[in-house]
């Protein structure tokens, strides 16, 4: 009796007679009723490690008990802490599942699921899945157990069977696949799916061969042939579907597409199982054969054996092939006719004359031929006159000697020749002509190019010339012995402080800034305000000065100095000594200051910092109009008027002008207004008339 009475009570307090769902998990949300408590009025969820988070008492561990057994330790935990809590109680708020998402999505983490949350939501809390996942293959973590399911088949069958049952603490992984290889890069949906969708090749059919989309695909139990094909985007133009083949685990079968699509009969497909592979070949023409057949060959568009009828001409056939390509020698056509005898053809000569030269009869049996053009056969010189030819040399992909016809230009030419290579300097074509004098010519084929022009003003070219291209030279910092190449009436000299001075090619489509660039710019040490240009290129020297310090200040082209082929660019070093002496340095202050004279130039000085290094204005200095001059190129100079005592009644920076070095500024006398020598003029005329009048008096 004992015994009995033991076992009844195991049964009723022991946990396993209690219902799963009684007991606390990670992610429920429990409500505890304290009244007049605001910080128990917000529930409490179960994080991950099974506690709760209480105010004034710290954490508390509730995963795996009831309720009941929750609530007395919470009295015994609160009671230390508040006095009343007769009226304490505890409830389930929400069932909540706390499961991490790892793997292949977009945002990796720990989500909370919904009582009846399942797998597809888990996946679209973490952001959904990145392109290239694996779907048949993920993993459901349990601990030490690893339950794998196929999403995909859940996804085209709705059914939740196939989906694992979700508990707080689980871990979903989403794999790879395979298909994605050994490198991060991004994916999309098109690039893989062209690769198919199979992750075991031995589980999937292989389709390749005159496909849209040959790959790899995942088999479906029943499965067919169409089906197939169809993954794989259908077969293409170029497919004979009529010798399909089928390889499986027994002899390979051939399956004929056509013959299906025609009758519908299921048993002509072959079954296709786990590892089937499918090719399909390309359409090959059989050659025909027959008394209606006529045949064209050489250098036709689509040669081939075309189908005779009665009434069919020599035209229809020829059009029939695409027609002569670019290289046949429409002069040259041969006829073979089936007994043997051979007529030749000229179309040129049907164009010109078609009454005297009519079409050859053309029957079954036929051969009609297009031999390739004589100029296109690599030859002997020998073979073309020298009053018959043009040679092209230099810097083409090509040269050598070609025929020259007089309807042909000199871009046909360079045609023929294949182009000019990279290093070919096409500002300078030279033509050697067949007069007798060799009287060189040149031409500015880059201008052409890219200007334009009349082809009237193309090198008007005749049999027996020769057309030479000449090569820019090399980086001229390691390649000096090559300099011989460029002639010196094609050269500028650029020397000092520069990153590569040297000898550089030079044409009239480049500038200054060009050249300077050519040459990697000035050094740290360049000293840009005295640049000296030596002009040999006219019938004297001459030398100037040029400024690039006020050029990149002012923007003023005006400044830079026009350079020509043979001219010599010298750009010094900096010295500190030549910068004390140079009256390029200095502004000059004349005219009504305490003391004028000579101020070496600081460029974070204005005009009114200038003045007061000079005494300031005196007491006669007509502020209203102080005259600036400033320097531009050798021989020219700019006025600018600066009102300053505008400026000192009403400020604004505005106003203030730009100094530069070598600027002068004057300060004119009160004497040298307008106003007074206005007034000296009446004065003057005031004079007169007051002598008139006693004059007259008298």
């Amino acid at each position: 009796m004992k015994m009995v009475l033991f076992c009844f009570a195991l049964l009723f307090t022991s946990p396993i007679a209690l219902s799963e769902s009684e007991f606390i998990d990670s992610g429920d949300q429990l409500f505890i009723f304290m009244p007049g408590e605001e910080d128990f009025e917000k529930p409490f969820q179960v994080d991950a490690s099974g506690f709760i988070q209480l105010p004034e008492v710290g954490k508390l561990h509730v995963k795996g008990k009831t309720l009941t057994v929750v609530l007395e330790e919470l009295k015994a935990s609160l009671s230390v802490v508040f006095r009343d809590i007769s009226k304490l109680y505890i409830e389930f708020r929400a069932r909540e599942k706390l499961i991490t998402v790892l793997g292949y999505v977009k945002d990796p983490r720990e989500v909370v699921l919904p009582e009846l949350g399942n797998v597809q939501m888990a996946l679209n809390k973490a952001g959904g899945m990145l392109a290239g996942a694996q779907l048949d293959n993920m993993q459901l973590q349990r601990g030490a157990e690893v339950i794998i399911f196929n999403f995909k088949r859940y996804l085209e069958t709705g059914d939740d069977n196939e989906l694992p049952a979700l508990k707080s603490g689980d871990i979903i992984f989403v794999p790879s696949s395979p298909l994605t290889g050994n490198v991060q890069m991004t994916f999309d949906a098109r690039s893989l799916k062209l690769g198919g969708d199979a992750s075991d090749t031995q589980k999937a059919v292989t389709v390749f061969g005159e496909v849209n989309a040959p790959g790899t695909f995942s088999y479906v139990p029943g499965m067919t042939i169409i089906e197939s094909l169809m993954k794989a985007n259908g077969v293409t133009r170029y497919a004979n579907v009529g010798k399909i083949r089928v390889m499986g685990s027994k002899a390979p079968q051939t399956f004929d597409l056509k013959l299906y699509l025609d009758t519908g009969d299921m048993s002509k497909l072959p079954k296709i199982k786990p590892g089937t592979t499918i090719f399909v070949p390309i359409q090959v023409e059989d050659i025909k054969v027959g008394l209606q057949v006529v045949y064209v060959m050489g250098q036709v568009n689509k040669p081939g054996a075309f189908e005779g009828r009665e009434g069919i001409t020599f035209m229809d056939m020829l059009a029939n092939a695409g027609g002569p390509n670019r290289y046949a020698d429409t002069q040259q056509i041969r006829v073979l006719k089936e007994n043997g005898e051979t007529f030749r053809f000229d179309l040129k000569k049907y164009s010109d004359d078609p009454e005297n030269n009519p079409f050859p009869v053309i029957e079954g049996g036929d051969v009609i031929f297009l031999p390739e053009k004589a100029d296109m056969i690599e030859k002997s010189w020998l073979v073309e006159s020298h009053d018959e030819a043009i040679k092209i040399i230099g810097a083409v992909k090509n040269p050598g000697r070609y025929q020259w016809d007089d309807d042909m230009t000199f871009l046909d030419l360079l045609g023929h020749a294949e182009g000019p290579t990279e290093k070919a300097d096409l500002s300078k074509v030279m033509i050697v002509g067949n007069d007798g004098l060799g009287e060189r010519l040149f031409f500015d084929l880059d201008k052409f190019m890219k200007v334009g022009g009349d082809y009237l003003t193309l090198p008007q070219l005749s049999a027996g010339d020769t057309v030479m291209f000449t090569e820019l030279p090399d980086d001229p910092t390691n390649n000096k012995s090559k300099w011989i190449k460029q002639e010196s009436e094609s050269s500028i000299y650029i020397l000092g402080a520069v990153g590569a001075p040297g000898r550089y090619a030079f044409n009239s489509q480049l500038d200054f800034l060009d050249l300077l660039s050519a040459a990697d710019g000035p050094t740290n040490d360049a000293d840009i305000k005295h640049i000296k240009v030596t002009h040999r290129n006219k019938r004297f020297a001459k030398s100037s000065t040029l400024d690039l310090d006020m050029y990149f200040e002012t923007g003023d082209e005006s400044l830079l100095p026009q350079v020509l082929p043979g001219d010599t660019i010298y750009i010094p070093a900096k010295s500190e000594q030549g910068e004390l002496n140079n009256t390029v340095n200095i502004v000059q202050v004349l005219g009504a200051v305490h003391n004028p004279g000579r101020y070496k130039y600081d460029s974070s000085l204005d005009v009114v910092g200038i003045l007061t290094m000079a005494g300031g204005p005196t007491t006669e200095a007509y502020i209203d109009r102080i005259i600036i001059l400033t320097k531009r190129g050798e021989m020219k100079h700019s006025a600018r008027i600066f009102n300053m005592k505008h400026y000192l009644t009403q400020p604004d920076y505005r106003d203030i002008p730009i100094i530069h070095a070598g600027d002068t500024i004057y300060i004119p006398n009160e004497k040298e207004s307008n106003w007074s020598q206005l007034l000296d003029i009446l004065g003057s005329a005031l004079s007169v008339v007051t002598l008139f009048i006693v004059g007259s008096s008298l």
